[in-house]
């Protein structure tokens, strides 16, 4: 559950489409939401690795940064 394990290029195919993502919640629980994936930022290497992604809920957006995307 590490956003090291994606690379640029596969968040660049799923952009803007619908996803189901599991990540840790502040209270260090599993949670699984669905949305749409709108943004990504990269590590502050310069490299091509995600550090966080954020989602469109619909009534709000969610930044994750330990996830597992399910496609």
């Amino acid at each position: 559950m590490h956003p090291l394990n994606y690379k640029k290029e596969d968040l660049d195919k799923i952009l803007n489409q619908k996803i189901e993502v599991k990540y840790k919640n502040y209270q260090r629980e599993i949670e699984t939401i669905k949305g749409f994936l709108i943004r990504y930022d990269l590590t502050n290497l310069g490299d091509i690795l995600p550090h966080t992604i954020t989602l469109d809920l619909g009534r709000e957006e969610r930044t994750i940064n330990m996830f597992d995307i399910e496609y």
